[in-house]
């Protein structure tokens, strides 16, 4: 059993939310547990929000920044292991809820049949791991979701290895 509790970016009660819990098969992910929550309230307080677009943090303070590390609003990796994490209420997961009802990634990027050019950078702008531009076709009208999953899809088996499609920003 993982508690969480849904929060806005203020870090405040979404839609006056109480923490609660899911529960998932042992060796889950933060990606697994992001579908999970979606699935739990995605009739209701989650409706029009995609999975991905969930921030997810290991406790409040890593949220608001008042780690002793000085490395908070750090979300946790897609592909990091929950396994002990959450365990009970008082140390529930954040799960911080976007504030735009239809996400960013649901919106229309681009008409069909366009290549897309892109560079891989990381956080400072640099490029990621010597990486040139290069581009990936969208042959019908894509969102930004689509297009996270065609780069992943292009690089799955080398420099993304290990990156969801959701960490792609």
């Amino acid at each position: 059993v993982l508690w969480f509790q849904l929060v806005d970016s203020a870090g405040q009660p979404h839609q006056a939310a109480t923490a609660t819990s899911v529960s998932l098969p042992q060796g889950s992910m933060v990606d697994q547990f992001r579908k999970a929550v979606k699935a739990e309230f995605a009739d209701g307080r989650l409706k029009g929000i995609d999975a991905c677009d969930l921030l997810v943090y290991e406790r409040m303070s890593a949220f608001d920044g008042r780690e002793a590390d000085g490395g908070g609003r750090q979300p946790l990796r897609s592909d990091k292991a929950v396994e002990g994490l959450g365990a009970r209420v008082h140390n529930a997961l954040v799960v911080v809820v976007p504030a735009t009802v239809a996400p960013a990634a649901a919106q229309p990027l681009l008409p069909p049949g366009r290549d897309v050019w892109f560079q891989l950078v990381d956080s400072a702008g640099q490029p990621y791991q010597a990486a040139t531009a290069t581009s990936v076709s969208l042959p019908q009208a894509s969102t930004v979701d689509k297009f996270r999953k065609a780069v992943k899809a292009k690089f799955a088996d080398g420099r993304l290895k290990g990156i969801g499609a959701c960490d792609l920003l």
